[in-house]
């Protein structure tokens, strides 16, 4: 992320500096530089992303599997394992209805909830 940052900062600059002469090459050839490489930035850092959050996911559900195996070996009956699963959504949208369809109770809408 201060990779990213720190790339978006030099490109406003250069942007800044374009903005007084727009004429100059070098700052051009520049500027089309940076903003490859916060494109290639971002993307690299997506891409870390997603593979994180499937190792944690990995993580979690090893931690889970040992927790459960050992309550068994144990032979503890009250240990409950409660398995947990994060849904991320941009917008929902859910109508409850009667059990023919036909009467709206109500309606839901869920935006930004991430």
């Amino acid at each position: 992320m201060s990779k990213v940052r720190r790339l978006e900062k030099k490109t406003h600059q250069v942007q800044s500096k374009l903005c007084e002469d727009p004429s100059n090459i070098e700052l051009l050839t520049e500027e089309s530089s940076l903003e490859l490489q916060v494109y290639d930035c971002k993307e690299l850092l997506t891409a870390q992303s997603e593979e994180l959050n499937v190792m944690i996911s990995c993580f979690k559900e090893t931690q889970i599997t040992a927790s459960q195996k050992l309550a068994t070996m144990r032979g503890d009956k009250t240990v409950a394992t409660i398995r947990a699963n994060e849904i991320c959504f941009k917008y929902a949208k859910w109508r409850l209805t009667e059990a023919d369809g036909q009467l709206g109770i109500a309606d839901l809408i869920l935006s930004n909830f991430l």
